[in-house]
């Protein structure tokens, strides 16, 4: 009788420590498919912050900078309508002398696309404006940027906020 005491308890610590290891394997499988998940979220970030700033990079005409920006500041408070593109249809004519401004509003509407956050098209943006702009050309298009964005009564916070980095970070010289 005493063997079979001892038979079952060795089946039984058996039992238990085979259970145990593979619990503990299945922990450890679950900790390192988390870490490749995060490992992947983090290299997809990286590339589609790449991604933008390849998009906004490669703007070198102010008045394209331009109507990025408006179209991501529209975009910011909602949707983008027929209004708006022709408001800005007509500061692209009237303002930056384009004759035909399809082009530009084609390549502003895909560029806000890839841009997730309109803070980056106003930061991406400043440097291309305060090297290529005049002070009354600045003026101009805080002006135009002010009257699209509350063309649908006040303001949405995102809007603003873009609105308020772009007034902080044109320089105007006084």
């Amino acid at each position: 009788m005493h063997i079979l005491g001892l038979l079952l308890a060795a089946v039984v610590g058996a039992g238990f420590w085979y259970w145990r290891l593979h619990a503990a394997k299945t922990a450890v499988d679950d900790v390192v498919d988390q870490a490749g998940r995060l490992h992947g979220a983090y290299k997809r970030r990286k590339f589609r912050n790449k991604a933008q700033a390849s998009t906004l990079s490669g703007i070198e005409d102010p008045a394209i900078g331009a109507t990025v920006l408006f179209v991501s500041l529209v975009e910011a408070g909602g949707p983008f309508g027929p209004d708006h593109e022709k408001r800005i249809d007509g500061w692209l004519r009237e303002v930056a002398d384009y004759a035909s401004p399809v082009e530009a509003l084609t390549f502003a509407r895909w560029a806000s696309r890839e841009v997730v956050d309109g803070n980056d098209v106003v930061r991406r943006m400043l440097p291309l404006f305060n090297n290529a702009l005049s002070p009354s050309e600045k003026d101009d298009l805080l002006e135009f940027a002010g009257n699209l964005a509350s063309s649908a009564g006040e303001p949405e916070p995102a809007q603003k906020d873009m609105l308020r980095r772009l007034r902080s970070g044109l320089v105007v010289p006084s």
